[in-house]
């Protein structure tokens, strides 16, 4: 009798030492960090912003890449983007993603419109910017010059990381 209590009590603190250890592994913090790295807000005039502006880095041989950023415009009035351009790259357009016959299809788009107090996010699988013909490899840690421009003529310097491949 005294032999099986000893068993049990050793069989309970595997299974309590086996359930510590496997929520160990598996548990999720209560606050996830934002997994994007940390990005400086570059303002454009007035009240608009860029945020989390980021390239992605380059395949050698590959002679195209697409930058994303955040936009806010807080102003009063909507904003319209006609062109962009980087010394990097011999065109750069604005594209737009979207589902065509079950399909994701991609298109040059002449205008980036912001609605005012709005945001626009250029991101995977949405808005993004379209690099072609590199000049020279991206790689992680270098930065790219981008000029947006406003159909006012107003034109606008950012800084773009350029971030792994993989990124978001």
């Amino acid at each position: 009798m005294k032999l099986a209590k000893i068993g049990l009590v050793c069989f309970v603190a595997f299974l309590l030492a086996f359930s510590v250890a496997y929520y160990e592994k598996t548990k999720k913090p209560f606050y996830q960090p934002d997994p994007r790295p940390s990005s400086k807000v570059q303002k454009l005039s007035g009240e608009v912003y860029v945020d989390y502006a980021r390239m992605k880095a380059t395949i050698p041989g590959i002679k195209v890449t697409s930058g994303y950023f955040t936009l806010t415009n807080k102003s009063s009035e909507t904003i319209r983007f006609t062109g962009v351009e980087t010394n990097a790259a011999k065109h750069t357009e604005f594209h737009r993603m979207f589902l065509r016959d079950s399909r994701m299809a991609m298109r040059k788009i002449d205008v980036l419109e912001v609605g005012a107090n709005e945001t626009l996010e250029l991101k995977p699988g949405g808005y993004h910017l379209m690099l072609l013909g590199i000049k020279q490899r991206f790689v992680e840690g270098d930065t790219v010059e981008v000029t947006l421009i406003q159909d006012t003529g107003e034109r606008y310097t950012l800084n773009f990381p350029v971030m792994t491949i993989k990124a978001k």
